[in-house]
């Protein structure tokens, strides 16, 4: 009887060993599975720092723009020959994965549609370079990658005053030029171009319609000539709207400090 008692005691104690290992083990799964709480705040830290603009009014995204946020951390990496994937961080909890297909391991931050947020550009801001901007959502609270009307190659000044971003547009030694460009939702769409042409080498832009070393462009030109969308064609620079050589110069500064 009492070697009995000791066999079913010993059963017993095995019983409660083995509930025991489950119960951890449930309950480790359960704290895998719980979603890491994002700061109620989140969109108040994801407000865009303050960037001195100069006497223009502008700033150049690869000078003044911030690499780094105290609050925001990008962790970006290389996945193959044409894409990164890029980890976002606020306060060091993940808000989101993304890829895209800038062609430089760059980060920028800054607030590219003016909506008081800060945005990130990924890529160099810079002639021949591929660069994806994603575009924070207070809505929903994540990054959307932004859409464009060809890409944001060259793209390297902000005017947060006029709500306009302005590139360089490489064309070789001949051709330069200059882009105004407005954003329509989370679409960025050039507005105007300002084309410069070396007066030797305009015969070789007629077919285009260009007969002047200077020549203001509708946004809405695609391809084919750009008669139907010319504003204004000088050979005469102090003819070209001011703001047009503001942009100039600014742009060409940006372009010759990278």
């Amino acid at each position: 009887m009492k070697r009995f008692a000791i066999i079913l005691l010993t059963i017993a104690v095995a019983l409660m060993a083995g509930s025991g290992v489950d119960a951890k083990v449930k309950r480790t799964k359960r704290t895998k599975n719980v979603t890491t709480k994002l700061p109620a705040n989140l969109n108040e830290l994801m407000r865009a720092p303050s960037i001195k603009t100069n006497a223009d009014g502008v700033y150049f995204i690869n000078r003044d723009a911030p690499r780094s946020l105290t609050h925001l951390k990008v962790v970006n990496k290389e996945i193959d020959s044409q894409d990164f994937k890029a980890t976002i961080y606020v306060d060091g909890k993940l808000v989101q994965t993304v890829k895209h297909a800038a062609t430089q391991n760059e980060i920028k931050f800054f607030d590219a549609n003016f909506d008081g947020y800060v945005d990130i550009l990924f890529g160099a801001a810079y002639p021949r370079e591929y660069s994806a901007i994603f575009l924070w959502n207070p809505a929903n609270k994540k990054y959307v990658e932004s859409l464009n009307n060809g890409s944001f190659n060259g793209l390297m000044v902000v005017n947060p005053g006029a709500k306009e971003l302005y590139s360089y547009l490489s064309g070789g030694a001949s051709y330069s030029g200059y882009s105004i460009s407005k954003w329509q939702g989370n679409k960025l769409v050039e507005t105007e171009r300002l084309v410069e042409i070396e007066p030797s080498d305009i015969q070789d832009y007629a077919n285009y319609g260009y007969c002047m070393q200077y020549s203001v462009i509708n946004g809405n030109y695609n391809e084919g000539s750009i008669r139907p969308y010319l504003i204004l064609e000088t050979n005469e620079l102090s003819i070209v709207p001011s703001k047009w050589r503001t942009i100039m110069n600014n742009v060409n500064t940006c372009f010759n400090d990278y």
